[in-house]
């Protein structure tokens, strides 16, 4: 009795609605919805948009967005921080002379900041590792371009950045096209592996021919590497990739890329001048 009376009173409130012009709109399901970018990972979903600085993304292109993003902020830290270094080059010889320990710091606070990094989940505190970890990276960088020229530095940034940018729009059409590198994985492993070898047998056996053949190889290794991972993350096979390391991974492909290209060049250009 009492599930008729009410049936009957809600029936009698929509007869009433209907009258009055005030029954409620169903909303109708092709508005596509769009989620705050408070959220770490957007989920990659049919119909389902995010909101980035103002564009409106999917997720997946939300994630490369970001992850992009801290690879340039590194990138322009690292070289801000290598420019100043040349600028005050004589200055920070005589420096590092007298105390020759402040080379240790920026590796110990590199490797420290990324294994803490692994380790911390907190979003403020990881971040702060993450730069923590970049200023140490970039100090590295910084002690080691200053013993080169400025003629050589000069033409190894303009190098970099070609085979930087070819390389990133290569695995960007690779990745439109739905092809994957991933079976490059195990190779550039050997590759590394033996590139670690070869630097431990130039520590005894001191020949140039040994020396151009680590350079060379370091060049191609992470060349490659820089292939593999800008595939990986334009493909985004795992958009939940926690993207701070995935930026950090690309960003020392190309640090690395040019520091090898730095001592090439040096090679061949014959420029001895530190």
């Amino acid at each position: 009795m009492m599930a008729t009376t009410a049936y009957a009173i809600e029936e009698g409130k929509s007869t009433e609605y209907k009258n009055l012009g005030l029954y409620p709109q169903v909303p109708t399901q092709t508005a596509t919805p769009i989620i705050a970018p408070d959220n770490p990972i957007y989920p990659q979903a049919d119909g389902i948009q995010t909101v980035v600085a103002g564009v409106v993304m999917s997720g997946k292109e939300g994630y490369i967005f970001r992850v992009l993003n801290y690879i340039i902020a590194q990138l322009l830290l690292t070289t801000i921080i290598c420019s100043f270094a040349y600028g005050y080059k004589n200055q920070l010889y005589y420096y590092i002379y007298t105390n020759p320990g402040i080379l240790a710091l920026p590796m110990v606070g590199s490797f420290a900041s990324l294994f803490a990094l692994w380790c911390v989940t907190n979003k403020t505190a990881r971040l702060v590792l993450f730069w923590i970890f970049t200023l140490s990276m970039s100090c590295m960088v910084a002690f080691t371009v200053i013993r080169y020229s400025s003629s050589v530095v000069f033409k190894t940034v303009l190098v970099t950045t070609c085979v930087v940018f070819s390389t990133n729009m290569y695995a960007y059409y690779c990745a439109k096209r739905n092809r994957d590198f991933s079976f490059l994985e195990t190779g550039l492993f050997t590759g590394l592996v033996a590139l670690i070898i070869l630097g431990f047998l130039q520590i005894f056996i001191h020949d140039s021919f040994l020396h151009y053949c680590i350079v060379l190889l370091g060049v191609l290794i992470f060349t490659g590497y820089l292939l593999y991972d800008l595939n990986r993350l334009y493909n985004a096979n795992n958009p939940d990739e926690d993207e701070l390391l995935i930026a950090i991974t690309i960003y020392l492909d190309i640090v690395n890329l040019f520091l090898y290209l730095l001592e090439l060049v040096r090679c061949l250009t014959g420029d001895n001048n530190n």
